[in-house]
């Protein structure tokens, strides 16, 4: 949730907008008050689209078919005014995180909460067939854990089952892996589709994933028009009742009404699941007044302060700084012109050649390589101490900076390289990945003298490059970890003198490399069983030199474990035992290791596991998604799942210093001085810890 910017109505309306809650694909997002001061969302259709009949008539169209919807399960739609200059809708604000996000932070649902769940959304599918319409992008992102039950939110892509089936020729509406397999070939789908994909989100609530995901999206292809997976851990009523949605031919799959009528009275009445209560009770309950966003604390210069190891006491006062820097612009002169992007993999491709326009289609692909801006640095005649939006129109994944501080890396669908001291762009270090060994990069990492630049994909590979020439020298892939959901890269390290190259992937499986020859040293996890097991779904963090690993362990606790045996070492326990564990990190020296969960973040001391500093971080509704210390360990970054940063002060006592939002990716200047952002809209920011004016 993001306070208003600078040209967001007021109000939309009789309704007072008060923050930003995101954007879809037919317009902004926001969370707004009512004139009685309930809650409710309202969807602004886009600028650029009000002047398109067509997506006007589309967008009335979703209007007319959502206000049909009724029932518990769904969130209803309160009010709307389709001839509105721009039109706009508002649903009812349901309070929870959303089964995507719920499921990811905190794991699977056990079978009782999965039958409760069940009922819950096939009572809603039904209230949404009965009107004659289907969902189409029925998702764990698009159904919201709320205090009394599972509601099924989105309808921005529902359609009368009379109408067209695509927004335009050979276009999909949806999440592939979630798809049924007539939605997925472009065939014409009707309210059998959302039954194959309630079958899909059932599984994934109980397995923690999509059992059609994969790396490519040939491969989501095959997988959905192949035999369903046996799911052999669930129990055979469960299992029944999914692959009965999953049946290929849509005829044969049981309509809402017949799952409800399979359900029976297996949905219990304790809901939420005991491990989600805490994530469903601190949302917004309905009827509350919104809280104003708080206003921006004024400009003034921090100057980190090295945090020596003692235990840190209580500081005084908290100085604020200014909240962003310089970041990029769209530079004509400079732009440069990338180079062509091939579009084949025949190994992929040649069993589904005739979904290739229904796929290029969907995603969007493009000819060549996008133009790049230039970074607009501090002293510069555009920089005005405020963030000067551009967007490279790819979602930042990871940031980087050299050793010296003087090249900035950032990872989108493509990797980018600027001079950090000039503002330059350079080069594009991918373009040369024809065959698309790595989907997505999800990790940059850095050897200790700079020569070598690591980055992880999503799909287990690692690629290594010689910086000074920008040359590719190694692409890291172990035949037996790769294209497993299970095996995307989350952290890349190198031991100290840059010969050897460590990666941990999602399941906590490290794989330690010879940079030099390429050959695997070690691929081990912890060897806990029982901890292995939901591994996926919990987070990790690699110990700088990439020999020591930590985890989550029993929900609230954080293992130590040998990254080259397995062996498991130290468990450590944070201030409050009943906090989950959401981010992991260690500081670059290796020296602290941090831990964020539920309300608190925690600082240990990693050689002898002492806690030495608890922060409580109680002003945020959300989870914590990521953690980065500063490169001298003084200062600690933490990013929550609302893509609102934190910067906290080690040296007095986890002050909070500043915070800013917009933000999907963090790294720290060599010397501290800057903090870089990016985000899932494309900008990347720079926000200064220092008056870069020097004033």
């Amino acid at each position: 949730m993001e306070p208003l910017l600078p040209g967001d109505p007021e109000q939309v309306g009789p309704y007072r907008l008060v923050n930003r809650l995101g954007a879809g694909g037919m317009g902004q997002v926001f969370l707004a008050r009512s004139p009685g001061g309930r809650p409710v969302v309202v969807k602004v259709i886009r600028p650029e689209h009000v002047s398109d009949s067509e997506y006007r008539v589309r967008f009335a169209r979703e209007v007319e078919a959502a206000r049909r919807v009724g029932g518990f399960h769904t969130a209803q739609i309160v009010d709307a005014d389709p001839d509105a200059d721009p039109p706009w809708m508002a649903a009812a604000y349901v309070p929870g995180p959303s089964l995507d996000q719920a499921v990811r932070q905190r794991g699977p649902l056990d079978e009782h909460a999965l039958w409760t769940l069940a009922a819950g959304l096939a009572e809603g599918l039904t209230a949404i067939h009965s009107c004659g319409l289907v969902h189409r992008d029925f998702k764990p992102g698009n159904i919201i854990l709320a205090a009394d039950g599972p509601r099924i939110i989105d309808f921005g892509i529902a359609r009368p089952t009379d109408a067209s089936t695509m927004t335009q020729t050979g276009a999909v509406i949806g999440t592939l892996s979630y798809m049924s397999p007539e939605q997925v070939q472009g065939q014409p789908v009707g309210r059998a589709s959302d039954i194959f994909s309630f079958g899909t989100v059932l599984a994934f609530a109980a397995t923690g994933q999509s059992p059609f995901a994969a790396e490519t999206l040939g491969a989501i292809v095959m997988r959905l028009i192949s035999p369903p997976p046996e799911l052999p851990q669930l129990s055979p009523d469960l299992r029944e009742l999914i692959r009965a949605c999953w049946a290929q031919r849509p005829d044969e799959r049981p309509t809402a009404a017949d799952l409800l009528a399979r359900i029976g009275g297996r949905a219990g009445a304790d809901w939420p699941p005991p491990h989600l209560a805490d994530l469903v009770g601190t949302a917004l309950p309905v009827g509350a007044a919104v809280p104003p966003p708080p206003p921006a604390p004024p400009p003034s210069d921090i100057t980190p302060q090295r945090w020596e190891g003692e235990e840190p006491g209580g500081g005084g006062e908290a100085e604020s700084s200014p909240r962003t820097g310089a970041t990029l612009r769209q530079s004509d002169a400079n732009a440069a012109q990338g180079k062509k992007q091939s579009q084949d993999n025949a190994g992929c491709w040649s069993a589904t050649l005739m979904l290739i326009p229904v796929v290029a289609l969907a995603w969007g692909w493009v000819d060549s390589l996008p133009a790049t801006p230039d970074l607009v640095l501090p002293g510069q005649e555009s920089y005005s101490g405020a963030p000067l939006v551009t967007d490279i129109e790819e979602s930042v994944r990871a940031v980087a900076f050299s050793p010296d501080g003087s090249r900035l890396v950032v990872a989108a669908e493509n990797i980018r390289v600027w001079d950090f001291e000039s503002g330059e762009f350079l080069d594009f270090l991918d373009e040369d990945d024809e065959e698309k060994t790595c989907t997505m990069v999800t990790a940059l990492a850095f050897s200790r003298d700079g020569s070598t630049l690591a980055a992880g994909c999503d799909n287990g590979a690692l690629r290594l490059w010689d910086f000074e020439s920008g040359q590719q020298t190694a692409t890291l892939v172990n035949p037996d970890r790769y294209e497993s959901f299970d095996c995307r890269i989350t952290g890349v390290t190198f031991d100290e003198d840059g010969a050897v190259v460590a990666s941990v992937a999602a399941d906590d499986v490290v794989q330690r490399w010879d940079v030099a020859s390429g050959e695997l040293l070690s691929a081990a996890g912890p060897s806990d069983p029982e901890h292995m097991e939901y591994a996926t779904a919990n987070p990790e963090a690699l110990h700088p030199g990439g020999l020591l690993l930590a985890t989550e362990y029993e929900y609230d606790h954080v293992r130590l474990w040998d990254a080259e045996s397995g062996e498991g070492g130290p468990v450590l326990q944070g201030a409050e035992d009943n906090y989950s564990v959401e981010a992991l990190a260690f500081s670059p020296d290796g020296s602290l290791l941090a831990r964020g969960g539920g309300e608190a973040i925690d600082v240990w001391e990693a050689e002898s596991g002492r806690l030495l500093l608890s922060i409580a971080h109680s002003g945020s509704q959300w989870w914590f998604e990521d953690l980065v210390f500063s490169p001298d360990g003084s200062l600690l970054a933490s990013l929550d799942s609302d893509d609102r940063a934190y910067l906290w002060d080690l040296g007095e006592g986890g002050e909070e210093v500043d915070s800013f939002s917009r933000a999907t990716a963090l790294a720290f200047h060599p010397d501290g001085s800057v903090v870089v952002s990016g985000n899932e809209e494309g900008d990347v920011e720079l926000h200064y810890l220092e008056d870069p004016q020097g004033g």
